[in-house]
């Protein structure tokens, strides 16, 4: 045990001391060091913050030793940065189909939004502000024609950027209407309305087709038994509290199990169990190998 915590001390003070603007924290997974399952982002968002995140990425998730042991979760706890930075590493928690949180003590505020858009599924429970981004070193020779040309480009990038991660383009407009010295908090209505929290639309589509047939259901079935259980389950276990929230996550999910399949609790938690057994746990796998693991986990779970 002394031995894991050195080594993990060693880990989080090398990456302090190599990161001049923000503080990336990686934690290993609790079966195995090498391996890192959880991702925190504190501070400034620059080009290092990219390299250290795509590094460990590369050589601690996607190695084959970890690539399905590992869950995949980012924490952000920032006040912003580069715009080029942020996209970019929102970009590459996107490919690695990353779950994304802003923690209740925590805040995401200006070009930080932008990573919390690139989540597979996105929580909020802290504080989340936008304004209008800024060139952090203008040459002022330029001409007004130049700076609106910069501008409209910035602006362009953003807008596709949030419209490939199914967030509204109408929260890249109102960014524009806050002047860069101020910030506008953001609701949880807001976000919603803005997408920006929760499942984005085309990951909604095929998770819910990957389900359906997992369950031996149309997707249209999928859909209206979903909707049913949710709205049960989702008053009995809320997943608006921090602190409950793996609690209930997990109540929840066998609670919707045993509605969506037709059978009892105890039976959903026994079937879920030989899955996890059995299969392994679908978003922990490689896309190459979904399809094997639907069929693992349909043969059980359309099992009488």
């Amino acid at each position: 045990m002394k031995n894991l915590i050195s080594c993990f001390a060693a880990l989080i003070i090398s990456l302090l001391t190599s990161i001049t603007n923000a503080e990336v924290l990686f934690y290993p997974d609790t079966q195995d060091k090498e391996c890192i399952s959880r991702i925190r982002l504190q501070g400034e968002i620059s080009k290092e913050t990219t390299k250290a995140i795509s590094s460990v990425i590369d050589k601690n998730v996607n190695h084959p030793r970890c690539i399905e042991k590992v869950s995949r979760i980012i924490d952000l706890d920032s006040d912003g940065g580069s715009v080029d930075e942020a996209i970019k590493i929102g970009n590459i928690l996107r490919e690695n189909e990353y779950w994304v949180f802003v923690r209740e003590q925590d805040k995401c505020l200006s070009s930080c939004v932008l990573i919390l858009a690139s989540g597979i599924d996105r929580y909020a429970f802290g504080t989340v502000g936008i304004h209008r981004s800024y060139f952090s070193a203008l040459d002022p020779s330029k001409s007004l024609d130049e700076i609106r040309k910069l501008r409209s480009e910035i602006s362009l990038k953003i807008s596709n950027y949030f419209d490939f991660m199914d967030v509204s383009k109408k929260l890249s407009d109102d960014m524009l209407s806050i002047e860069p010295e101020k910030i506008k908090l953001l609701s949880v209505s807001e976000m919603q309305e803005y997408r920006l929290i929760g499942k984005p639309a085309s990951i909604d589509e095929r998770d819910n087709a990957a389900f359906a047939y997992m369950y031996g259901l149309t997707s249209a079935e999928y859909r209206r038994k979903y909707q049913e259980s949710y709205n049960i389950c989702g008053k009995r276990f809320p997943l608006n509290d921090e602190a409950k929230f793996n609690e209930n996550a997990e109540k929840r999910i066998y609670c919707q199990l045993s509605l969506v399949l037709g059978i009892s609790e105890e039976n959903a938690k026994r079937k879920n169990k030989l899955v996890i057994q059995t299969c392994g746990k679908l978003p922990k796998y490689p896309k190459s190998k979904r399809q094997n693991v639907w069929d693992c986990i349909r043969k059980i779970y359309v099992e009488k």
